[in-house]
């Protein structure tokens, strides 16, 4: 199965090169990374553009849902996996998240990721994994705790 991965970015300028680089470097490469400049007034499309990653400069309207609609729009994938410019993947990301999602039946998967920047961001990490993650239905890997939803 093919996978794309969808980088939503505003303002993330210091960030970018740091999560793109935590995707370039997986055990399991992605067919594609597309990233969504939606709305920045910094360097974000800039630093981004020098990475083999497709930057789509994204002046609609404001909220990262509307980028990544746009961005599900532009994705040419079996699989698509979603992270934000201010976030750093784990290693083998791309290749659980993957396999989560290739199981039949499985629609949605989640998994704990590291966020840059200050230390809110490093508490709104530890929030997103306890409010979402580890409620459902988890599983212990090395990236983490990954969440499953079955139809």
């Amino acid at each position: 199965m093919k996978v794309s991965v969808l980088i939503i970015a505003h303002n993330e300028g210091h960030h970018i090169g740091e999560c793109i680089e935590s995707l370039l470097f997986q055990t399991r490469k992605p067919n594609e990374i597309i990233l969504i400049n939606h709305n920045s007034s910094d360097d974000t499309g800039a630093v981004a553009r020098g990475y083999p990653v497709r930057v789509i400069d994204y002046e609609g309207p404001h909220g990262p849902e509307h980028a990544r609609i746009k961005g599900f729009e532009e994705v040419k994938s079996d699989i698509i996996l979603c992270i934000d410019g201010d976030a750093i993947a784990h290693r083998k990301w791309i290749e659980t998240m993957s396999d989560i999602l290739a199981e039949p039946g499985v629609v949605m998967a989640g998994s704990w990721i590291r966020m840059k920047g200050n230390w809110f961001l490093h508490l709104a990490s530890w929030r997103w994994y306890l409010l979402t993650a580890f409620p459902h239905f988890c599983r212990r890997s090395d990236v983490g705790s990954e969440f499953r939803a079955s139809w």
